[in-house]
């Protein structure tokens, strides 16, 4: 779980929307983990919009950390290791297309300065750094926070619901405790 919270978080600012369901499968503790999860964000008072999110990644599996949200819109992609992490497809886009390809290569090349900033420490050690200048930040503003007590306790119970999924083997219904 020390890596699933950070997707929880991720999901949450990403989409600005609260969980639902969590859903967790792993054939071993400590392996390889899939987990999707449903969000609604609201739209009106009696209309929501679903979000389905998902992320596969483990601990023994080298430096493989992906967030995905499908969306009505399109398909965000996020490889948390990755310098040139980023990546988009439009709803109705074939992401093996040709020209799909074209783009990635052209955004890669177009990142190159940022992956060399992050050759020393690479991306996983530049986010330990941009978090403790943020809380260096947050120190110095006199509190001024990028993530609130409501946003952690919405990640823990979303890290529990899905420890609790793995333990039963099912899809987990999560109630906004924010």
């Amino acid at each position: 779980m020390e890596g699933a919270i950070h997707h929880f978080d991720a999901w949450r600012d990403l989409t600005n929307a609260e969980f639902t369901s969590i859903s967790v499968q792993s054939p071993i503790a400590g392996g390889p983990v899939s987990m999707s999860a449903t969000m609604n964000a609201a739209q009106s008072a009696n209309n929501q919009r679903a979000i389905v999110v998902g992320a596969v990644f483990s601990e023994y599996a080298g430096d493989n950390s992906e967030i995905r949200v499908m969306g009505r819109d399109g398909t965000i992609t996020l490889s948390l290791y990755r310098y040139n992490g980023f990546d988009y497809c439009p709803a109705l886009a074939n992401h093996g297309s040709a020209k799909q390809h074209i783009h990635k290569v052209i955004e890669s090349i177009r990142s190159l300065p940022a992956g060399f900033r992050t050759l020393g420490a690479g991306e996983y050690g530049r986010t330990f750094e941009l978090q403790l200048e943020a809380f260096l930040h947050a120190i110095r503003s006199n509190g001024d926070a990028t993530i609130s007590l409501d946003d952690g306790a919405a990640a823990t119970a979303a890290a529990l619901a899905a420890i609790r999924s793995i333990d039963i083997q099912k899809r987990v219904e999560l109630f906004s405790i924010v």
